[in-house]
C-alpha cells in the first residue's frame, strides 16, 4: 500500500484534540501561515480524530486547558478567535470525533459543539457519544471492559475510527 500525500490525517486527544482540531481550522490562516503555504495547502490535514477534545472557549469550555494555553489574562479577543467551533469554515478537514457523556474533564458539548459546525458547512463527520466512561478513557484495554461492568457494551473508538479512514481516504488493503 502505498502513501499519498493527500491521505494525512491526524489524531488528538483532549488538549491535543484542541492542537489537532486547530490545523485543521487554522491551516488558511494567514495571520499564522504565509500565503504560499495556504495556497499548497502545506498544512491542510485530510482528516482528523478528535478523542473527547478541547474545542469551545464558551459555556463549556474546560479552564484548565485555556489558561494553559493562553494564560489566565487571556483576551475575551484571544478565546473567542480559538474557540475551533466558530473556526470551522467549508475548507475544515472531515472529522471522526468521540466522546463520553460521564466525562468530568472536558465537557461533552464540546464534541457536539464541533460536530454541529461542520454540519453547518457539510462537512462529513461521523460522531460517537458513549454513555460511559470517565476522562482520559483513551484506549480501554479489554481487561478494563471486563473489570468495570458498565464499559461490557462494544466500546470501539479505535477500530470504528479506522473504518471510517479506510472509507474516507478509499483504501484498499488486500487488493
Amino acid at each position: 500500500m502505498e502513501c499519498k500525500p493527500q491521505q494525512i490525517a491526524i489524531l488528538g486527544f483532549s488538549a491535543v484534540g484542541h492542537l489537532a482540531a486547530s490545523i485543521s481550522t487554522l491551516w488558511n490562516n494567514p495571520q499564522i501561515f504565509t500565503e504560499e503555504e495556504i495556497e499548497e495547502g502545506l498544512h491542510k490535514p485530510d482528516a482528523t480524530i478528535l478523542s473527547y477534545p478541547v474545542i469551545t472557549s464558551g459555556e463549556f469550555r474546560e479552564p484548565g486547558s485555556f489558561a494553559a494555553l493562553l494564560g489566565e489574562d487571556a483576551s475575551d479577543e484571544l478565546m473567542e478567535r480559538l474557540s475551533l467551533k466558530k473556526q470551522v469554515n467549508e475548507k475544515t478537514a472531515l472529522a471522526f470525533l468521540w466522546h463520553t457523556y460521564e466525562d468530568n474533564g472536558v465537557p461533552v458539548e464540546n464534541t457536539l459543539l464541533y460536530a454541529q459546525a461542520l454540519s453547518k458547512y457539510k462537512i462529513p463527520s461521523e460522531a460517537h457519544i458513549y454513555p460511559h466512561g470517565a476522562h482520559g478513557l483513551s484506549l480501554v484495554s479489554d481487561p478494563t471492559i471486563w473489570a468495570v461492568p458498565k464499559f461490557r457494551r462494544k466500546f470501539d473508538w479505535l477500530g470504528q475510527s479506522v473504518e471510517w479512514l479506510i472509507d474516507i481516504f478509499e483504501i484498499r488493503p488486500f487488493e
